[in-house]
């Protein structure tokens, strides 16, 4: 392709899969959606959500795709790369925007799938619970946020609306929509009475989960508390 020149086809082709993850996510926003899935579908799209989330909380220098939009170039830098890059390297460039959007908008797709998790299958419900244990890839990704970055000494920013926009310091409490999702996540899969059931506790696990201990205040119950009731 690169040597066709074939980029803008390449650049379509990948979209596709991540129009198809938001797609999906809106419809999976019924309960009656996931009551009347077939079992084996459930489960593959169980697993590719835990590989997409699995993919957000690898550690930046693992994770190219992460890297480039955790430590862009300046726009000097950018204009500079943009014009000495070949058509090979701009495909590359190209697949790594796509991974992590699609990954992004994946987190949308896992919380209604753990919202209606009662109305799985045994099978989906023990893949989120125990397989793939997504309360634990959710606290890496509550601590260690691929949506949001600091460029220079004071200047943040937070992946909204498939864009990095800059956010006022004293803003960085207040939750965009996928960080919301992760939060919603956790309160169901802690408090959703098969899931109390059912997940296996741990030494390890409890660790992990108290990881979250320090995020918990007032200010983040009311935020999940307002989303958890605009549904």
């Amino acid at each position: 392709m690169a040597e066709r020149g074939n980029i803008l086809r390449f650049a379509f082709t990948l979209h596709v899969e991540t129009t198809l993850v938001s797609l999906i996510g809106l419809i999976m926003f019924r309960r009656e959606v996931c009551e009347n899935m077939d079992g084996e579908i459930a489960v593959a799209l169980i697993d590719y959500c835990a590989r997409k989330m699995v993919f957000l909380a690898t550690p930046i220098v693992d994770n190219p795709s992460l890297r480039r939009q955790k430590e862009p170039l300046t726009a000097s830098e950018l204009s500079e790369y943009i014009q000495g890059r070949n058509s090979l390297e701009e495909i590359q460039d190209t697949l790594l925007d796509s991974e992590f959007k699609t990954s992004i908008a994946t987190v949308s797709l896992a919380r209604y799938l753990c919202e209606h998790i009662e109305s799985l299958s045994l099978a989906g419900q023990s893949r989120i619970l125990n397989t793939h244990d997504f309360l634990l890839i959710l606290i890496q990704l509550i601590d260690e946020p691929p949506w949001t970055r600091k460029r220079d000494s004071n200047i943040w920013e937070k992946f909204i609306d498939n864009s990095w926009q800059e956010v006022a310091i004293d803003h960085l409490l207040q939750f965009t929509n996928y960080e919301a999702q992760c939060w919603i996540m956790v309160f169901h899969l802690c408090c959703t009475p098969v899931c109390r059931e059912r997940y296996a506790l741990n030494t390890f696990r409890k660790d992990q989960i108290l990881r979250l201990r320090k995020y918990l205040n007032e200010f983040i119950f009311d935020q999940v508390r307002k989303k958890l009731v605009i549904k």
